[in-house]
């Protein structure tokens, strides 16, 4: 649960791309998890951070990372989940969370009212839980946009993108996967050709 809570602040972050969340994410998660090993649920993630007398000196000693305001994202995303779950049944957070996930919609999304987490962030967390949906990210809008012609908002682009799925016969989360495969693709030729 706590490198859910991690990669959802990665992932609301400008740090989207799959290398940099692999060398900057991944590592400062592993060491976490390795020097508290007891933090292993969302109300133990939020009681750590409050231990820390500021956001900023939590965000420097347990993620070698230097932003109050990530931190402050961090902590009300961790705090409105630990809130949220409890209205669920189940026998662990997990499991709770899973359930919630699955009974919001993206249109829920301004509903959290979590500054620096925004609909990138709330759909990537709810894919983190299992649901199947995606995250309108830039490789999504302009997927969408060239298909039918004219720019989309991210709320457009998610729609129509779940629309085709649905007639399609398709997992969203796998025609995501195709059409940011297909975007890094076309990124990494147009660097190889501009070498």
């Amino acid at each position: 649960m706590v490198t859910l809570a991690f990669e959802c602040l990665n992932a609301s972050s400008a740090l989207r791309c799959v290398h940099v969340a692999d060398r900057f994410c991944q590592p400062r998660v592993l060491r976490f998890s390795e020097r508290n090993p007891n933090v292993n649920t969302l109300s133990a993630l939020s009681r750590l951070i409050k231990r820390y007398p500021s956001l900023l000196a939590f965000t420097i000693a347990e993620l070698d990372y230097r932003d109050a305001a990530r931190a402050q994202t961090l902590l009300d995303v961790t705090e409105h989940l630990v809130h949220v779950q409890r209205e669920f049944s189940g026998k662990t957070e997990s499991v709770r969370l899973r359930q919630w996930a699955k009974s919001v919609g993206p249109e829920e999304w301004k509903a959290q009212r979590i500054r620096g987490f925004g609909l990138s962030g709330f759909q990537y967390l709810r894919m983190l839980l299992g649901v199947q949906t995606t995250k309108p990210d830039i490789h999504i809008r302009r997927y969408v946009s060239g298909v039918i012609g004219r720019a989309v908002t991210d709320v457009n682009a998610l729609a129509l993108l779940e629309q085709a799925a649905e007639r399609l016969k398709l997992p969203l989360r796998s025609l995501d996967y195709a059409i940011w495969s297909e975007s890094a693709r076309k990124k990494k030729r147009k660097r190889q050709h501009n070498r």
